[in-house]
């Protein structure tokens, strides 16, 4: 019980509760009289065999139930991009004006996986990081990852951002996949990087005043810049940049946002935002007013 990480094995009641096993076997290595063992479960017991035509039209359902499975599942992940795809080539921005869309970015995997691949290999889909999200920005992935990627947490950043203080994926991990990171770390933890389409961008397109990635970027790795007209538009500085996708979530533009993060296969670190002091006036000069 003490290496469960999920905390589903009850030794009062000799009990496990497989809606909470991960799967993770810590369990069987360490009990040394083999109390704890994997089987399949139509090896634990002996069913009677069925008649014929029960078990036909059964084994029939059963085929047209998981076809129809795979094509719910084919069906979520390839026409939303197919959509895309046909109905949104260009995206008009202004009357006559047209912006290129970007390419689907690689996805983001979270704060604490280190890469991609080691991600893949030691996550076990088993959901308690999806559970525990604050704001709900880690999700099941489609094919994102690619088929051996399905149902492991992926950064939506269509639905929300990461929080820059929060690290709960790491404490939650059974099995390491998602490793806990001091908070201080995870800050300057680089899980990918925003690009800017500045063609999309509302104040280019429309004439609009809108700072709304720059002021909700927790690193200042966006900000803006003097624009003509008294406006203002993003600028970034990648350096500074952490991935945690918040000025995407901000970004107001519809259907292909103007501001996205690309996930990186291998995270880094950012550097750290340094606020630099204004120059006081020499000692002696006189104020302009």
């Amino acid at each position: 019980m003490e290496v469960c990480k999920a905390q589903c094995i009850d030794l009062r009641r000799q009990e496990l509760d497989f809606s909470r096993c991960v799967l993770c076997f810590n369990c069987l290595g360490v009990c040394p009289e083999r109390g704890v063992h994997f089987e399949l479960a139509w090896r634990r017991r002996a069913r009677p065999s069925p008649p014929v035509e029960p078990a036909t039209c059964q084994g029939s359902s059963r085929r047209h139930f998981l076809l129809l499975l795979l094509a719910l599942i084919g069906w979520k992940g390839w026409a939303p991009s197919a959509l895309r795809a046909a109905g949104t080539s260009s995206t008009p921005v202004s009357a006559g004006v047209s912006a290129p869309v970007p390419k689907t970015p690689p996805p983001v995997s979270p704060p604490g996986s280190r890469r991609v691949d080691r991600f893949l290999k030691q996550c076990t889909a088993c959901g308690l990081c999806v559970t525990a999200c604050p704001t709900r920005v880690l999700q099941p992935a489609d094919f994102e990852y690619g088929p051996a990627g399905l149902m492991r947490p992926r950064m939506d950043y269509q639905r929300a951002y990461c929080n820059y203080e929060c690290r709960r994926c790491g404490e939650v991990c059974p099995t390491g996949a998602i490793l806990p990171l001091p908070l201080e770390e995870k800050k300057l933890t680089k899980i990918g990087e925003v690009v800017l389409t500045l063609e999309l961008c509302v104040v280019v397109a429309q004439g609009t005043d809108c700072v709304a990635c720059s002021e909700h970027c927790p690193t200042q790795a966006v900000f803006p810049k003097p624009y003509k007209d008294h406006l203002r538009v993003p600028e970034i500085n990648p350096a500074l940049c952490i991935g945690c996708g918040a000025c995407e979530f901000a970004c107001p533009v519809r259907p292909i946002r103007a501001i996205r993060v690309h996930g990186w296969a291998e995270h880094g670190r950012a550097e750290k935002w340094v606020d630099t002091p204004a120059t006081p006036p020499a000692l002696g000069e006189d104020f302009p007013f």
